[in-house]
């Protein structure tokens, strides 16, 4: 029995590797920035929640009402 390492073996071994590392390092230099950004997203988008929530909503007022029963204009002179 041959136990040692073919070197045709080796070879495909390592060019399969080498295409994997082709495809993948431009998609990771496609992507680093969004992967850097998003802490940055995350962190704009919980100082939007706080904010939201420390906004004093005024309150709520009644309408006037008229003291008189009169509904006709009222001229004043």
């Amino acid at each position: 029995m041959n136990s040692g390492i073919n070197l045709s073996k080796l070879l495909t071994v390592i060019s399969k590797g080498l295409n994997i590392a082709n495809k993948t390092i431009p998609l990771y230099k496609d992507y680093k920035p969004l992967f850097q950004n998003i802490n940055k997203v995350f962190n704009l988008i919980n100082e939007e929640n706080e904010e939201k929530k420390t906004i004093n909503t005024p309150e709520k007022k009644e309408p006037l009402k008229s003291s008189s029963s009169n509904t006709s204009p009222q001229f004043f002179m």
